[in-house]
């Protein structure tokens, strides 16, 4: 984690943090993958480090402070992204599968929550068509998709059954 603080602070006292578009720049996300950023909240047997949230949310708090834009792509990446639903909800095939390629950022994640109404978070049910292979059909709305780039993984973050609302 200290090595992580190191290099945001380093690179932007340098102005290397971020690419000429001003979004994190290449180097940085390679640099930060070196030293396990990417990987701290997955389990070592994936590539991680194994954090517990509990040292994970300060940690990110001291990275905020160095730089916010950094801090808030690994909470996107480690929380609400691809790594804690994963684990959380993940087969074991996803999780050795998709694990070790997010602890080493090997593939940039972009996160999709399904926005049926307006708000935040996965208001649209998916809707089980009774298919084996691929049984819900997603039918949301979406206007943006946070760090979505052609070849990213993409989570899609949707509700499954809607409870009666009144």
């Amino acid at each position: 984690m200290q090595q992580s603080l190191d290099i945001a602070r380093r690179r932007r006292n340098e102005q290397t943090l971020f690419n000429a578009d001003g979004k994190l720049s290449a180097e940085t996300i390679a640099e930060l993958a070196g030293v396990g950023y990417w990987g701290l909240l997955i389990d070592p047997k994936f590539g991680g480090s194994g954090a517990p949230f509990a040292r994970f949310a300060p940690f990110l708090s001291r990275m905020c402070m160095i730089d916010s834009v950094t801090s808030a792509m690994a909470s996107v990446h480690g929380c609400i992204g691809a790594v804690d639903p994963l684990r959380t909800f993940g087969s074991a095939e996803q999780k050795a599968r998709l694990l070790p390629i997010l602890a080493a950022r090997r593939k940039n994640l972009g996160v999709c929550p399904d926005r049926t109404r307006s708000g935040i978070g996965p208001h649209g049910p998916a809707h089980d068509r009774g298919r084996s292979r691929r049984p819900y059909e997603v039918n949301g709305e979406k206007l943006f998709i946070t760090n979505a780039v052609p070849g990213r993984l993409i989570g899609l973050v949707v509700l499954l059954h809607a409870s009666p609302r009144s």
